[in-house]
């Protein structure tokens, strides 16, 4: 019997010390994209992991400038790939955020990033080239460039009288610089048209048809045989649109998703309209506006980074963010208390009483490297009636819920120091709801206010070279 349990004791043991092995050596990463160098919004984005990550670890979870861009991402073993094809870069500068979504759905920070997203690289003119390397060849492409015939006369390259002054006393570039855009300029020389006035103009469509049946089936004993659609033939559509354009200080990039189906019962909101559902339908839709500095998100979108509070509440809604200064920003969001879909409640704003409303203030005290010590303040004011979400069942009562957080995160240059803290402090409460009471003596639920805090401090010794 002793040794018995000393077996047992030496298992438990043995378990616990691997968990919380496995527990603190979350996998490293390193992003094959240098942030001091501007890149273009259609540039791919690789991630690297230090090793495969494990089912019951959880998943990764990543986001760009308070977007949940996770899905855009393809995994391929310990590297991750995000393709800009269907969904470009943000112009500007944002932070990628990469997180490791444990089982139990906390969500722990394990890289972070800045990108500096520009709409063109900077390349060198002819006129550079022609005058770092003065052959004989970019002599003549230097003379066409500016206007004079270099060969005229005695047929060398240095002008009249083989002086070579004159190849100096060429026109000035009025450029003035020895680096310009590659997009705008050409086209300016060239005289090329934008479409619709647009610098940029980009629309994607696709379509999806599946074809599914049964044209035979046979039961035995006879009797079993179904009564309804023992034989069929069903066709399903999915239809996306994915548009882009640019002119200036305005950006606009938008998304929408279409499903339907030939069979009633399969409908996208089949289970809350019945037959009156329509068979092709709204999923899902992001309409994204860059207006200077200022971005406004209206659709299927997510706000929130506080994780005792709202932290990636996604639904239908609209979200803004302006940066006031360098060291100040503000992003407000109004959103629908549960995820909807279809054309009904378009912005997502049709219930008064079925909404959450957010807040968020930013100061970032070293604007030179953002997320180096960073403050926000964040307030919330939730009214969710008795809905479920799109395809969830369940019973839920009327909830009413405000708050407020305070949240501080520090990172080194290196990236090897992470601070992550804050303090929450929240009111919630269950206002009377009719169909619950049904008419019976019941003692409302008092208003409960409670406070939450938390801090993570974390420094990498080792980092991974590849």
């Amino acid at each position: 019997m002793l040794i018995a349990a000393c077996c047992v004791l030496f298992a438990g043991a043995s378990l616990i010390l691997t968990s919380l092995t496995q527990a603190r050596s979350d996998p490293t990463l390193t992003v094959a994209l240098n942030a001091q160098v501007p890149t273009t919004p259609d540039a791919p984005i690789e991630l690297n992991f230090s090793r495969a990550l494990k089912p019951v670890e959880g998943r990764i979870g990543i986001i760009i400038d308070r977007n949940d861009v996770t899905s855009l991402f393809v995994s391929d073993g310990m590297r991750m790939v995000y393709s800009a094809a269907l969904v470009s870069l943000p112009l500007g500068e944002s932070q990628l955020t990469v997180y490791l979504i444990g089982v139990d759905s906390v969500w722990r920070e394990i890289g972070r990033f800045g990108l500096v997203v520009v709409k063109a690289k900077l390349v060198p003119t002819p006129i550079q080239s022609a005058r770092a390397e003065p052959s004989i060849v970019n002599t003549v492409e230097t003379a066409k460039t500016n206007g004079s015939d270099l060969l005229a006369g005695n047929g060398n390259t240095t002008g009249k009288n083989g002086d070579p002054a004159t190849e100096s006393a060429a026109p000035p570039v009025t450029n003035g610089s020895a680096l310009a855009p590659e997009s705008e300029d050409t086209s300016r020389d060239t005289g090329k048209q934008h479409k619709w006035g647009f610098e940029k103009f980009d629309y994607v469509p696709s379509v999806t048809l599946v074809i599914k049946t049964q044209p035979a089936q046979f039961n035995f004993p006879a009797d079993t045989h179904p009564s309804q659609r023992a034989t069929f033939t069903d066709g399903t559509l999915q239809f996306s649109m994915r548009n882009e354009m640019t002119r200036g200080w305005f950006g606009a990039q938008s998304s929408f998703d279409f499903a339907g189906s030939t069979f009633q019962a399969e409908a996208l909101r089949f289970g809350t309209l019945g037959n009156n559902a329509p068979q092709v339908d709204l999923s899902s839709y992001l309409v994204q506006f860059k207006l200077g500095r200022a971005k406004v998100n209206i659709g299927s979108t997510s706000f929130g980074s506080s994780r005792q509070l709202i932290n990636n509440f996604s639904s239908r809604g609209i979200t803004v963010t302006v940066p006031i200064t360098k060291r100040f920003d503000f992003s407000v969001a109004a959103l629908n208390g549960t995820n909807i879909v279809g054309y009904g409640n378009f912005f997502g704003l049709g219930r008064s009483k079925h909404q959450l409303q957010a807040a968020t203030l930013g100061v970032e005290f070293l604007p030179k490297h953002p997320g180096g010590l960073r403050l926000e303040f964040s307030g919330v004011s939730a009214y969710i009636q008795a809905l479920n979400n799109f395809s969830q069942g369940s019973v839920n009562d009327v909830e009413r819920s405000k708050g407020g957080t305070v949240r501080l995160i520090a990172t080194d240059k290196s990236g090897r120091f992470k601070f992550d803290g804050g303090f929450t402090r929240s009111q919630y409460g269950n206002p009377a709801d009719p169909l619950l009471y049904q008419g019976t003596n019941t003692l409302a639920v008092p208003f409960l206010t409670r406070n939450a805090r938390y801090f993570d401090a974390s420094y990498d010794f080792l980092v991974a070279i590849h």
